[in-house]
């Protein structure tokens, strides 16, 4: 009898989840529209349920998509100001847009001078309207004015000269201080608001408080960095001054466990979700880090799909960026 009763608590869960973390048309962060409209199943090949919209314009859905291509460009939304940005890292660019899917501004093409980029990887929305784009392939976190002019860089996003490095994910905390992972350098970098370096967090590792391959970077409710130790298949959370608070997650297959996780995101609710494209899945986890669902099975217009990223949109929904691949001839 006991058995009976809590059997289906993983299938009602997994129902809740999918109404509240639909998966995104193309590779964008925006299922607030399609969840709008009457495209939903021909998008996303499936149902996704229902979902509670806060009260927003939303643009339209055939319009957006021509915004974008499959393999080289997605959106991240801002979630303070509803504005959207555009990374295309086909022609190395970020682009703003306003909630009508006007053009604000494009920064960046290919160089490595002040004005370009060279493999975008990550926008994160600064409040006073300007973004920090981290410019992977040049080895730096750009921060662009709100009005889309080049302001400064962190040069390496290591500080050491002869290192070889690539940020993927930055972060801003509330004394305005930068965050960025850098997984070759197996660590994260704080710098103050200035650009000028704070401290290191972890070393390479399997150990308690140490990284192996760091990329996605999210931060709690409470201020503390959630950094996803991709090598070790896990997620780690540090306060901003180093100390190591825990862990969650693990190498394996099934509910907590994880093979190559590469993104995560804090809901308002203070849930994690934790997208990993290798086992194809989304992991969940409340605040202590005890796993509450797993999504799988995902799928992009009727085709199989692995979850590459996860965030947080204008309205509070978390969502997925999928990818997935041409059928073969």
């Amino acid at each position: 009898m006991t058995q009976d009763t809590k059997e289906p608590a993983p299938t009602t869960r997994r129902r809740f989840l999918t109404r509240t973390l639909a998966a995104g048309a193309a590779t964008f962060f925006v299922p607030r529209v399609l969840a709008a409209c009457d495209k939903v199943e021909e998008v996303l090949g499936g149902d996704v349920g229902d979902v509670s919209l806060g009260d927003i314009d939303l643009p339209d859905l055939d319009k957006l998509l021509e915004t974008l291509t499959l393999d080289d460009g997605y959106l991240i939304a801002d979630p303070k100001t509803g504005r959207l940005y555009r990374i295309d890292q086909g022609a190395h660019t970020v682009t703003q847009l306003e909630t009508d899917l006007s053009e604000r501004w494009t920064f960046g093409g290919l160089g490595d001078a002040q004005g370009e980029l060279n493999f975008p990887t990550s926008v994160t929305p600064h409040p006073d309207g300007s973004v920090y784009v981290v410019d992977s392939g040049n080895q730096r976190v750009v921060l662009v004015s709100a009005d889309g002019d080049f302001v400064r860089a962190i040069d390496g996003a290591s500080g050491v000269e002869g290192e070889t490095h690539a940020p993927r994910a930055a972060v801003v905390d509330g004394d305005g201080n930068v965050w960025v992972t850098d997984p070759l350098g197996h660590r994260v970098r704080g710098f103050d608001a200035s650009g000028a370096p704070l401290r290191d967090i972890g070393a390479l590792g399997e150990e308690a408080a140490q990284l192996n391959g760091p990329r996605g970077l999210a931060l709690d409710g409470d201020g503390h960095l959630h950094v996803v130790d991709t090598g070790n298949a896990r997620v780690q959370v540090y306060a901003t001054d180093g100390t190591h608070l825990r862990s969650y997650g693990g190498y394996g297959e099934g509910d907590g466990r994880h093979l190559v996780p590469r993104s995560v995101a804090i809901a308002p609710n203070g849930l994690s979700y934790v997208a990993d494209p290798v086992s194809g899945a989304v992991q969940v986890y409340d605040k202590a880090g005890v796993a509450l669902a797993r999504l799988d099975d995902l799928s992009l217009a009727g085709k199989s799909a692995v979850p590459l990223d996860v965030s947080v949109s204008a309205n509070g929904l978390v969502q997925v960026r999928l990818h997935t691949w041409a059928a073969e001839t």
